[in-house]
């Protein structure tokens, strides 16, 4: 089994930072672009103007609930942006460069499964749009109050050797260099499978117990 060690909380913390840039330097670009290019702004700036006096006082009134839809419409564009880059970003192209983004090939880190294999595709999607998605981005747009929910969890990447996404999705990020210590995991992760070869294992056993006797009766 390769020998592996977790990435330092430095690696983790430069990753997690130029990955969330990138995510959110394309996410916000495409979105703006989505909302100016359709003149979907106009539409939003008219309707928000006309109907959030009345969102508070006559909430049934046309005007108000024009203003709630532009907003709702607003969120939808922005998320649908931040979703579609993340898919390409931390899903595809991690796929075909080795499981490797930007930010890791920077740091010299990549992601595995807890066993040390390659993560799958769920594992992916699990991580990345559950995860990454759901908590840092979709909550922290419609919910303001989730930027201190988001500075939590940048501070438990630095903290924890692995993150919130990591626990959900059974994976972790570890460094590319070598290292003697070997990352220790639950038992049932090294129970032996079905087809092992026990005598073989057994005539190695029994081996190292006769050098073991011998070196001692020699001494």
């Amino acid at each position: 089994m390769e020998k592996l060690q977790y990435a330092t909380k430095l690696q983790r913390g430069l990753c997690f930072l130029i990955d969330a840039l990138i995510v959110c330097g394309f996410g916000f670009l495409i979105g703006y672009l989505s909302i100016y290019a359709t003149g979907f702004n106009d539409y939003y700036q008219n309707a928000y103007n006309a109907g959030i006096d009345l969102v508070f006082t006559d909430s049934a009134n046309e005007l108000a609930v024009a203003c709630v839809l532009a907003v709702l419409y607003r969120i939808l564009i922005l998320a649908g942006s931040f979703l579609f880059v993340m898919i390409i970003y931390l899903i595809i192209l991690p796929l075909t460069v080795k499981f490797q983004t930007l930010g890791r090939l920077i740091t010299k880190t990549k992601l595995v499964s807890r066993k040390n294999t390659k993560p799958s595709l769920g594992q992916l999607i699990v991580r990345e749009l559950v995860g990454e998605y759901l908590i840092y981005v979709l909550l922290s747009i419609i919910l303001r109050f989730m930027n201190m929910f988001f500075y939590i969890s940048v501070g438990y990447c630095f903290l924890q050797d692995i993150s919130i996404p990591d626990l959900i999705s059974r994976t972790k990020i570890v460094s590319l260099k070598k290292s003697n210590q070997e990352i220790k995991f639950s038992a049932e992760e090294y129970q032996y499978s079905d087809d092992y070869d026990w005598e073989v294992d057994n005539d190695t056993s029994q081996e190292v117990k006769k050098k073991d006797e011998n070196a001692t009766s020699e001494k």
